[in-house]
């Protein structure tokens, strides 16, 4: 490690980072569903605080007497000025059983107290062990004129037994610039944490690999089953589509690229997939998923082939509203689509 700095001094409560790191509701909300909260002190907490950090990070000094965080990492990239990437480990002890379905519920309400944009919500792959549960949450957030991405990891091994409850907590924040350029180290610290917790709770590799097994398995269960979209979602599809049928019926994109074979073989095509849409249970296949997802994309985004800036002129979704249902769409069909069949003449560009 290289030397440390003090976080109560370069991030204190009134910094952008100092809050972001400092907070988190869905602990609070934890804390009422349990007995005995308690944070774990760094005695008890070494199998935690001394998992490893990549090369460039260096550890911050948290002021005397505070029992969270246990520990503050943070890095810096060049060409960006003070902090890139912090990261604060903070763990606690309890009695009780907190229900998965309590932490996915409420994991991300302290990113939308802070009003953050692209809130994604994650269940964790854990081992099905009895009481264990982990759930992931971030989303961008804006403070003092800063752009900010965070990342909340909340992992669980609830019990009965008194004060053997354990959680641990990792947050990682970003500025939003350098993120992407930093996005191996924020995975090497995740998987850190994530396996110290599993060692600690005695998780074998037998457990985790079943886990990850029984995953594979779901996945490949819900893509055979087809996406599962809400009403709204496929309101919002259903509007995009009618473009092509309206206000772009004028400039559609290029239609052989995309297997048509002519402007009466895609407007049928349309038709079908909205009456599709419109059923309980569309008979859509992973082709007709990767159409009616990339027009929808076309459609209110492009400006020279959709409609662009009048789509909320000719839908009943404003931008802000059409942004948030695509974002939820594109999670919704990730396992579903398949941009290798979008364009049939330049597939083996994708193989």
């Amino acid at each position: 490690m290289s030397e440390t700095e003090p976080f109560g001094n370069l991030h204190g409560g009134e910094s952008s980072w100092g809050r972001v790191l400092a907070e988190s509701s869905l602990l609070d909300l934890i804390a009422t569903q349990v007995r005995g909260w308690t944070p774990l002190s760094a005695a008890e907490a070494g199998w935690l605080t001394d998992t490893p950090v990549p090369d460039g990070w260096r550890t911050l000094a948290v002021a005397e007497g505070v029992a969270t965080p246990l520990r503050v990492v943070g890095t810096t990239v060049e060409g960006h000025p003070g902090w890139a990437g912090l990261q604060a480990l903070s763990a606690f002890r309890f009695t009780g059983m907190p229900e998965p379905e309590l932490l996915i519920a409420g994991a991300d309400k302290g990113l939308r107290e802070w009003n953050a944009e692209g809130i994604r919500v994650d269940p964790m792959v854990m081992p099905k062990l009895s009481g264990v549960c982990g759930v992931r949450t971030d989303g961008f957030i804006a403070l003092n004129n800063q752009a900010l991405w965070v990342r909340y990891s909340t992992y669980v091994r609830g019990s009965s037994e008194p004060d053997q409850g354990v959680l641990v907590e990792q947050i990682v924040a970003a500025g939003a610039g350098p993120r992407m350029r930093l996005g191996a180290e924020i995975g090497a610290l995740s998987e850190a944490v994530k396996s110290a917790f599993l060692a600690h709770i005695g998780a074998t590799e037998d457990d985790v690999a079943a886990a990850v097994a029984d995953h594979a398995e779901q996945m490949r269960r819900e893509a055979e089953a087809g996406p599962v979209l809400s009403g709204e979602q496929r309101r919002f599809l259903d509007s995009a589509l009618s473009v092509w049928d309206g206000i772009a019926a004028g400039h559609p994109p290029p239609i052989e690229a995309l297997g048509y074979t002519g402007r009466a073989d895609f407007e049928a095509d349309i038709t079908r997939l909205r009456h599709q849409l419109g059923r309980d249970k569309p008979d859509l296949s992973t082709l007709d998923w990767s159409r009616i997802q990339f027009l929808a994309e076309l459609s209110w985004a492009s400006d020279m082939f959709g409609a662009g800036v009048e789509f909320e002129l000719v839908s009943p979704f404003s931008d802000t509203d059409a942004l948030a249902q695509l974002r939820s769409i594109q999670r919704a069909l990730i396992r579903t689509v398949d941009r290798a069949l979008l364009f049939p003449l330049g597939r083996n560009d994708y193989q």
